[in-house]
């Protein structure tokens, strides 16, 4: 495509990739329907049935919330705000706020709060992480469940390589090329997205640094947080 002769911009994660984030990650390149179903069968199974409430962190685009809506009440929280602008085109029902998970306040708790896809991954430090994991729980409803997917851990680590996908989505060609390197405590990636359209072409890079916390450092952090741990594979399970 020809979109590799055009300069190349460095932006900052998200902020370019969030008008071409579906058209990457949906329309079956990522399950979310299916980790929804599951999402959903995991709390009939701890909690029973009824119309629960439940908070996605790190909502994104509302992939997830998108499925997870024919189940729950659903609300979404993202520090984006290009990724909110997509999911609120999308989901112009469901609320969505503007907050890092970090640091957030909301005027209720939920039966059910998730974070998922790794974006825990993305905090800096094991304190930003407990701070997280606190204001999770912290919104919990009495007899409610935290589901948290850790990001890839040390012991798990593949060997860095690099990747090329090309995506047709409608008039748009997207070359995603992907590469990876490993520092001491971090994973670090760069995206580089070539896309050629009908009369113009772009290209950026977004560097995205994941954090390589251990499970121990996940599991400090849920009990940290007053919460006691009842799974933690595939997803952490936690309960007040």
């Amino acid at each position: 495509m020809t979109g590799s002769t055009v300069p190349v911009t460095q932006s900052s994660p998200f902020a370019r990739l969030a008008p071409i984030y579906d058209a990457v990650y949906a329309s079956g390149r990522k399950p979310y329907r299916e980790e929804a179903a599951r999402i959903v069968a995991t709390v009939r199974d701890r909690l029973g049935p009824g119309r629960l409430t439940l908070l996605d962190v790190a909502c994104g685009t509302g992939e997830h919330l998108r499925f997870l809506a024919d189940h729950f009440d659903v609300a979404g929280l993202d520090r984006s705000p290009q990724m909110l602008a997509i999911a609120r085109a999308k989901l112009p029902s469901i609320r969505l706020h503007e907050a890092d998970m970090t640091d957030f306040t909301l005027a209720r708790p939920f039966d059910v709060v998730t974070c998922l896809f790794a974006s825990v991954g993305y905090l800096a430090s094991e304190a930003e992480l407990s701070r997280a994991v606190a204001r999770m729980g912290g919104h919990l409803a009495p007899g409610g469940l935290l589901v948290l997917e850790p990001a890839v851990t040390p012991d798990r680590l593949q060997p860095p390589r690099r990747t090329v996908v090309e995506i047709v989505d409608d008039d748009r060609r997207i070359r995603r090329t992907t590469s990876a390197r490993h520092e001491p405590s971090e994973l670090v990636i760069t995206f580089r997205f070539e896309i050629e359209g009908p009369d113009d072409a772009t290209a950026f890079e977004e560097i995205h640094r994941i954090r390589l916390f251990k499970m121990t450092t996940y599991l400090d952090a849920v009990r940290s947080a007053g919460l006691e741990i009842v799974a933690e594979r595939p997803w952490l399970l936690a309960v007040p």
